[in-house]
């Protein structure tokens, strides 16, 4: 137990805890400075990210991929399959089959001649080929 101040009747404990108080006010200035200096960082930083991320987004612009990019889909991709470019118009597109493909296929009829002889469409061509190696020349009838 302390009794301080007894004899000179002053309290020694609140004027030394009021001096101190005055000592420690410039610290107390020093740490809300640096307090508001983290906040002000933050904020910095905050700010910096967010400018990063536009100018990020503003170079992506540049690339046609990015905004202009397309995707196309077919309800039968066996029949139907599309790819689209980024100058594609948007929108619905059906496909509509009049006839099928076949193959081309020209078959004679005998209308090939040299010189009175004809081509036998039931025999191969290249089998045939030395009758008409004498003709002077022949003619294609279509």
């Amino acid at each position: 137990m302390r009794i301080g101040g007894l004899a000179s009747g002053m309290d020694i404990d609140q004027l030394v805890g009021d001096l101190m108080k005055a000592e420690r006010i410039p610290l107390d200035k020093i740490k809300q400075k640096k307090q508001t200096l983290e906040w002000q960082r933050d904020e910095y930083r905050e700010m910096n990210k967010l400018m990063y991320e536009m100018q990020t987004a503003a170079r992506d612009m540049n690339y046609e991929k990015t905004y202009a990019s397309k995707t196309t889909t077919s309800s039968n991709e066996g029949a139907v399959s599309a790819t689209a470019f980024p100058s594609t118009l948007s929108g619905t597109y059906k496909v509509k089959v009049d006839r099928l493909a076949s193959a081309a296929v020209r078959v004679s009829q005998d209308t090939v001649s040299a010189v009175g002889q004809k081509i036998d469409s039931s025999k191969a061509f290249k089998d045939q080929l030395t009758s008409f190696k004498t003709a002077p020349d022949f003619s294609v009838g279509l």
